[in-house]
């Protein structure tokens, strides 16, 4: 073999190996924050990062995904919503009870739809469920929990489910009150709708490589090929 190409094999296997270490090592982050005041309204985010590169997105008010390393911004995206095509012109209104009774057999069809798919897939997920389990855990174990915390004062509008909503969320900060990564507040408001505030989480995947061999036996999977090809 050519000297030439020897040195070439042997540069790419330790550019492999080098990634390999990194995906090892370097943890990944990946989180989400929102935020809503009166004055600018809600905002929400979520980002990935991997050691000195991360890619933010903004889902609400900015609508823009950056890709920044080492602090620095490389790429900016804007999220453009799609808009729907216009057509030639407006069709003949239909009579009132034609249009009625269409409208009402186009409601029962996709309810008929939306509800055996679901059931299917709820059976086919079943059916998959002993042979994707054990790989699924073994992702699951790389994933440890970084830190949560919220502040905020809401109000649903009714007292009743507004107190019910306070009362899940100090459950929920009872229990988790002896983890220091957990900061957990919230003030009701009794009278009238209102959500303002801000909270963050994060979850770590601690060894990114080892979600490799999981994620191929899963694909081995010939049902969850299917599924994805779907």
């Amino acid at each position: 073999m050519p000297s030439g190409i020897l040195t070439v094999l042997l540069l790419l296997l330790a550019a492999i190996a080098l990634l390999f270490l990194l995906l090892w090592m370097v943890p990944v982050r990946t989180g989400g924050r929102w935020s809503c005041t009166e004055e600018l309204g809600p905002s929400a985010g979520v980002y990935w990062a991997w050691g000195a590169l991360r890619v933010s997105v903004e889902l609400i008010r900015e609508r823009t995904a950056r890709v920044s390393l080492f602090g620095r911004t490389l790429k900016e995206f804007s999220l453009q919503e799609k808009t729907e095509e216009k057509t030639a012109g407006p069709a003949a209104p239909p009579a009132a009870g034609e249009a009625g009774e269409k409208t009402g057999e186009a409601g029962e069809e996709k309810k008929s739809i939306r509800g055996d798919g679901a059931a299917a897939l709820a059976a086919h997920g079943l059916k998959l469920w002993p042979q994707v389990s054990p790989p699924l855990f073994a992702m699951l174990l790389q994933v440890s929990f970084g830190h949560l915390t919220m502040a905020c004062r809401f109000g649903l509008g009714d007292a009743a489910a507004t107190g019910q909503a306070f009362g899940a969320i100090a459950a929920i900060k009872g229990v988790l009150a002896a983890s220091a990564r957990v900061d957990l507040r919230a003030e009701p408001v009794f009278t009238g709708r209102l959500i303002e505030g801000e909270g963050d989480g994060e979850l770590v995947i601690r060894h990114p490589a080892a979600l490799i061999p999981p994620a191929i036996r899963l694909l081995i999977i010939k049902d969850v090929r299917e599924m994805m090809r779907r």
